[in-house]
């Protein structure tokens, strides 16, 4: 009944809509979603795990700031992922092979965390140090693929070049070879310098969102300030009502 009504009141008011398929790009993003949703799920959920366990839990500060680090650039990433829309030479020319190399920064981030992130459901006794060094080798090979597929997206996929994206693609560089440092490292024989090092990989992440942002603000406002905005008329000369489905 409320359907046949609000079908008649749109009869009556006669609005058209515009309807927009949606592209492979849009599928990719809704795969990204899923993909990045369940990493933050996991550490999520293994958060409230060593919470509800805390008294058999043994906390260690390095962990504790990867454990940061990971869900701070999970939900950068799912943020970013919208921006992709934005981008002209994936709608016009979208391969499968673009398709793989975009999914797998997400797989990595999941990977990264299910390594960290272990399920404590049949557990009586859990160490963070204990567990970080024996993963460690494993959690910084992950992340270090991460960062280089990053990388090379940023270059051959966006056309980034040095000159116009230094601060991006040198903290991307820095970060690579810190990661690359830790993987000799074996975290019970330098515990003090993973620290360190878990720092410096959180703080150069967060400057690395600072400057992303800022860049995105300044890039918006450009467009917004040059761009001449494209009206679509329906035959009587209104403008469509649009829809998504």
């Amino acid at each position: 009944m409320l359907l046949a009504q609000t079908i008649g009141g749109l009869a009556e008011e006669n609005v058209q809509y515009v309807l927009i398929q949606p592209t492979r790009l849009d599928f990719l993003i809704v795969l990204i979603g899923v993909v990045v949703g369940l990493s933050i799920g996991r550490l999520v959920t293994f958060s409230g795990q060593i919470i509800i366990n805390r008294d058999v839990v043994t906390w260690h500060p390095t962990f504790l700031i990867y454990m940061l680090a990971l869900f701070t650039y999970q939900i950068f990433y799912w943020w970013s992922a919208w921006d992709l829309k934005g981008q002209p030479q994936l709608a016009e020319d979208f391969t499968f092979l673009s398709y793989a190399r975009l999914l797998l920064m997400p797989l990595f981030i999941y990977g990264a965390t299910a390594v960290l992130c272990k399920d404590l459901r049949d557990v009586e006794e859990f160490s963070m140090k204990e567990h970080f060094t024996d993963q460690a080798r494993a959690f910084y090979l992950i992340v270090g693929a991460l960062i280089v597929t990053a990388l090379l997206q940023a270059i051959f996929l966006w056309d980034k070049t040095w000159e116009n994206n230094q601060s991006e693609l040198a903290l991307r560089g820095i970060a690579f070879l810190i990661v690359l440092t830790a993987f000799f490292l074996r975290p019970n024989h330098s515990q003090i310098f993973h620290l360190f090092l878990s720092l410096v990989i959180l703080g150069l992440l967060v400057y690395f969102i600072y400057i992303s942002e800022s860049g995105a603000e300044k890039d918006n406002s450009a467009a917004l300030e040059t761009a001449s905005p494209a009206r679509v008329l329906l035959s009587d000369g209104s403008a469509p009502q649009w829809r998504f489905m």
